[in-house]
């Protein structure tokens, strides 16, 4: 994010940052059968635009024409969308063919050929994620605005997440995935679970059952130890480290995987396994109020 600031003059729109994303390449490489994209094909990911940098994408992206066009394709009939984005991937090669980018301002000719030579950069099913990505309130599933009344905590869906992310994502395989949960999407169920109200007959049932997990959370139990605290000075805010048992996430997570995808990410050697134990930093408001005679 800092990176795009620097090179961008302007303000930056969303309309800016999905040229951004179809230029550079992003997380999004679909797989299997979409929703909202109503297609049941196999497509490759996207890797963005061949010699195309985040100073030349940023000079791009600024054009208020080609930005402004792009995302008006998406609202567009879609019988005429995938037509309407060759003709936005013309006016794009003459564009860079006429217009001087980048740090050095010069003319980008081989990038042009790039546009004309290979526009998997440009699928249609990928600006369609960027532009309506399917969330619990889109248009497809509902045609009103959401209850946000009766709207009530929840614990993740981790099944669920994975089925998603393994047919929307270039994360990799199984064991790419796994690694990538535990970086990213791990740490914010255990916040989540632990800020949830306490439910003290089903941690003792969690407990007795040997620490089974179900939907998708991790009973307190989980929880081994405290291992080290840090005090951030500048956000005034002690946070605690601690270890917890990954066995429930993992089995959660691995539940909702179907095998869409095939190899690692890292064709040079083997992703690791996921660890059995997996460290977190909770700040010391959160946990204190779930385990006051754990810190003291």
């Amino acid at each position: 994010m800092e990176s795009i600031r620097r090179h961008f003059s302007g303000r930056i729109d969303q309309d800016a940052f999905v040229v951004l994303a179809l230029l550079l390449g992003g997380d999004y490489s679909p797989v299997g059968d979409q929703q909202p994209v109503a297609t049941n094909v196999v497509l490759i990911g996207s890797q963005g635009l061949t010699g195309s940098g985040i100073k030349i994408s940023s000079s791009i992206a600024q054009d208020y024409k080609l930005h402004r066009e792009l995302a008006s394709i998406a609202h567009s009939d879609p019988a005429q969308q995938s037509q309407l984005l060759q003709s936005w991937c013309d006016k794009l090669e003459k564009f860079v063919l006429t217009t001087r980018l980048g740090s050095a301002q010069r003319l980008h000719g081989k990038l042009a050929e790039n546009i004309r030579s290979d526009r998997s950069f440009a699928q249609l099913e990928v600006l369609l994620l960027y532009t309506h990505p399917l969330t619990s309130w889109h248009p497809a599933s509902l045609q009103s605005t959401p209850p946000f009344a009766s709207w009530m905590p929840k614990h993740p869906d981790l099944p669920g997440l994975a089925s998603v992310c393994e047919r929307s994502f270039s994360w990799g395989a199984q064991e790419d995935l796994m690694k990538k949960f535990s970086n990213v999407v791990w740490p914010a169920v255990v916040i989540n679970k632990l800020c949830m109200p306490r439910d003290t007959l089903q941690e003792l049932q969690d407990y007795s059952e040997n620490m089974v997990v179900e939907r998708g959370s991790f009973p307190f139990a989980h929880i081994r130890e405290i291992v080290t605290s840090r005090w951030n000075p500048q956000r005034h805010v002690l946070r605690y480290q601690i270890e917890i048992l990954t066995s429930g996430l993992i089995q959660q997570t691995d539940s909702g995987l179907r095998g869409l995808r095939t190899g690692s990410l890292n064709a040079s050697s083997s992703p690791s396994p996921v660890a059995a134990f997996q460290r977190v930093w909770v700040p010391a408001s959160i946990l204190k109020n779930c385990f006051p005679s754990l810190i003291e």
